[in-house]
């Protein structure tokens, strides 16, 4: 979907569209996230389970991170609004 009727903009309210691309771009950067933390973790060990975590901390955003993304004027969200707040080494 690229348009929307202008009825149904008018009624959307705080709705937000996020396009397919986009969707996938943060797909990707949690998608990587994972297999990092995976990489490292074991099913027994308790210690390395934490050091797995330890080790993406830094690539994860902030608390909310979601929500400031969305929220804005426009109705499309872009790849910059959604993971603007990604850490670069995401």
């Amino acid at each position: 979907m690229n348009d929307i009727e202008p009825a149904a903009d008018a009624a959307a309210g705080g709705i937000r569209i996020i396009p397919k691309d986009v969707a996938v771009a943060l797909w990707n950067r949690v998608r990587t996230i994972l297999s990092l933390y995976r990489d490292h973790w074991s099913l027994d060990d308790m210690a390395a389970r934490f050091a797995s975590a330890e080790r993406i901390r830094a690539r994860i955003p902030r608390t909310g991170w979601l929500i400031r993304a969305l929220d804005h004027a426009d109705r499309t969200v872009t790849e910059a609004q959604l993971v603007g707040e990604w850490p670069d080494n995401a």
